[in-house]
């Protein structure tokens, strides 16, 4: 789980794919899609956001690392995001 540093309301749990919560845990979106072609391989292991960058989110999982910029408003009709980039090739 990783809790968003600037609101303790908002925070993003993973397992298959990554959910995300903006009220506390009262409701959840499956923020990745990992499982519907997104662009993030699925089964989950590690979350975080980025040191000295609040506003980014790191996923580990079996494919490797991904990352996606939370003031992003690239998301589908659903709440998905849509801009998950891989980090596999070796660059922040």
């Amino acid at each position: 789980m990783a809790v968003d540093p600037n609101n303790p309301d908002t925070f993003f749990m993973e397992a298959f794919t990554i959910f995300k919560s903006t009220d506390g845990g009262a409701t959840f979106i499956d923020a990745a899609c990992s499982g519907s072609g997104s662009s993030v391989h699925p089964d989950q292991h590690a979350l975080e956001y980025m040191p000295g960058s609040p506003n980014v989110l790191l996923a580990g999982n079996d494919g490797g690392v991904y990352r996606r910029p939370l003031n992003s408003t690239a998301l589908d009709s659903l709440g998905h995001a849509k801009d998950w980039q891989s980090l596999n090739d070796g660059t922040l």
